[in-house]
């Protein structure tokens, strides 16, 4: 009985030793990985999100109404109303 209690000690010990061990080859896989991908996330984001933010804006502002022709129109009368001292 008493060597199985050192025994399950022993692998106990064993086990978490392995794990420590694992765990900080995991983690430093896991850096080295995101730092070689950074440049590509980087590159990716830069190229799909304006478009797809100005595609998204269009289609909102298409919702209600609002073109680029009305906000040239309303640029237009902004810019009346300043010239008058309106605003």
């Amino acid at each position: 009985m008493t060597d199985l209690f050192w025994g399950a000690i022993g692998g106990g010990i064993a086990a978490g030793f392995v794990w420590m061990l694992a765990n900080r080859a995991i983690d430093r896989q896991l850096q080295q990985g995101a730092a070689q991908m950074r440049p590509q996330i980087q590159a990716a984001v830069r190229e799909q999100v304006p478009p797809a933010v100005r595609a998204e804006l269009t289609a909102t502002l298409a919702r209600y109404n609002i073109t680029p022709e009305t906000g040239r129109q309303l640029n237009a009368a902004l810019t009346l109303a300043d010239t008058a001292g309106l605003i």
